[in-house]
C-alpha cells in the first residue's frame, strides 16, 4: 500500500514537472511570437523611403560622381585662358603691347599683314577705354587672339586678311545676332582691313546650369595647302580645347582652268580619243566653281576658318549633402 502511493505521488510530481515545464515553453514561445509580431507589424507600418542605409550608399555614390566630374573638368580645361581683372588703362596698355608682339611675330614668320592690322579690336585701336565690367572678358578674349594667330603664324601662312570675334561690350551694337558674319572693309591709316566681328553679348560665359561657355572667332588668311595642314594640326594640338566648325578654302580660278586643260592635255597623251578628250574638257569646264578640286599644288589658297574656343567651368568643393536629401 505504502508502495503504491509513493509511486503515485512519484507520478503527480513528475506530471506536475512536465506541466511546469509545458507552460514555460508556452510562455517563451509566445513572448518570442510577439515580438516577431510586433517587429512585423513595425515593418508594415512604417515610412519605407527614405531608408537611411540606402541614402548613405546613395550620398557616397554622389561624392564618387562629383569627384569624377570635377576631374574631367580639370583636365578638359587643363590650357584654357582664365578671364583677368584689371583696370581699363592697364588693358589699353596690354593690348597695345600684345598688338606689337602680334605683328613683330608676323614679320619674323613672313606674314603680310596691313600695318593698322586691328586683330578684331578695331574699335580700341582708336585709343577708347572700355567699360570696367568688360575688361576681365577683354583681356582673356585678346589672349586667346593672340594664341591663336601665334598658331597661324608659326603654320607659315602668307597673308592675314581678317580676324572675327565676338563682341561683348556694352557699346556694342546688335548686328546678325547669332547669324554667321558677314565679311565687310574699312579703312584705317589708309590701310583697307577685312572686319569679320559678329555679336554676341553672352561670349565667354558659362550659362546658368551648364559646364561649358564658348567663344567663337574667324580667320581669314592666304596660305599653301601644306601651310593649311599645318595650321589645322596645331590647333589640334593646342592646350587650348578648339573645334573647328567651318572651313572655306578657295583657289585662284585661272589655276582651275588650267587644270582642266592639262588634264585633258594629259589624256590625249595617254592615247584617249579626240573625242572622249572633248567630253571630258567639256564636263569639267561646266563643273561649279565652288566644286572644282584645288587640293595637291603648291599654290596660295584663301582660307576662312572658324573655331570656337571651349570654357570649362572651373571645379567647386563638392558640399555634403544635408540630412534628409539624396536619392531615394
Amino acid at each position: 500500500m505504502v508502495a503504491l502511493v509513493t509511486v503515485i505521488v512519484l507520478m503527480l510530481i513528475g506530471a506536475g514537472a512536465l506541466l511546469v515545464r509545458g507552460f514555460m515553453e508556452f510562455y517563451q514561445a509566445e513572448t518570442r511570437l510577439g515580438a516577431k509580431k510586433a517587429e512585423l507589424e513595425a515593418l508594415y507600418t512604417r515610412n519605407p523611403f527614405p531608408s537611411a542605409g540606402n541614402l548613405e550608399v546613395e550620398r557616397g555614390n554622389l561624392a564618387g560622381l562629383d569627384e569624377q566630374l570635377a576631374d574631367l573638368l580639370k583636365e578638359m580645361g587643363r590650357g584654357q585662358i582664365q578671364s583677368e581683372e584689371q583696370s581699363p588703362p592697364k588693358f589699353m596698355a596690354q593690348f597695345w603691347g600684345t598688338h606689337k608682339n602680334m605683328m613683330n611675330r608676323a614679320r619674323e614668320r613672313g606674314v603680310k599683314v596691313p600695318e593698322s592690322f586691328d586683330f578684331g579690336f578695331g574699335k580700341h585701336m582708336s585709343g577708347s577705354l572700355p567699360a570696367p565690367q568688360d575688361v576681365a572678358r577683354l583681356t582673356q578674349q585678346l589672349r586667346i587672339v593672340q594664341k591663336l594667330c601665334g598658331v597661324l603664324f608659326e603654320s607659315g601662312i602668307s597673308e592675314m586678311e581678317g580676324v572675327g570675334r565676338d563682341e561683348f561690350e556694352v557699346d556694342a551694337k546688335a548686328g546678325s545676332g547669332d547669324a554667321a558674319p558677314q565679311p565687310r572693309r574699312s579703312r584705317r591709316g589708309g590701310a583697307e582691313t577685312v572686319v569679320l566681328n559678329t555679336y554676341d553679348s553672352s561670349a565667354g560665359l558659362i550659362p546658368e546650369g551648364s559646364l561649358t561657355g564658348r567663344w567663337r572667332f574667324v580667320f581669314k588668311f592666304t596660305a599653301k595647302e601644306g601651310a593649311l595642314l599645318a595650321v589645322l594640326n596645331r590647333l589640334a594640338q593646342e592646350p587650348l580645347f578648339v573645334v573647328v566648325s567651318d572651313l572655306e578654302v578657295e583657289g585662284d580660278s585661272g589655276i582651275k582652268s588650267l587644270s582642266v586643260e592639262s588634264a585633258a592635255k594629259a589624256g590625249s597623251a595617254k592615247g584617249e580619243s579626240a573625242a572622249g578628250d572633248a567630253a571630258a574638257a567639256a564636263a569639267a569646264a561646266n563643273v561649279p566653281r565652288d566644286l572644282r578640286i584645288v587640293c595637291g599644288r603648291d599654290t596660295p589658297l584663301k582660307a576662312r576658318l572658324a573655331l570656337e574656343v571651349y570654357q570649362f567651368q572651373v571645379p567647386r568643393p563638392a558640399q555634403a549633402a544635408k540630412p534628409g536629401e539624396g536619392a531615394k
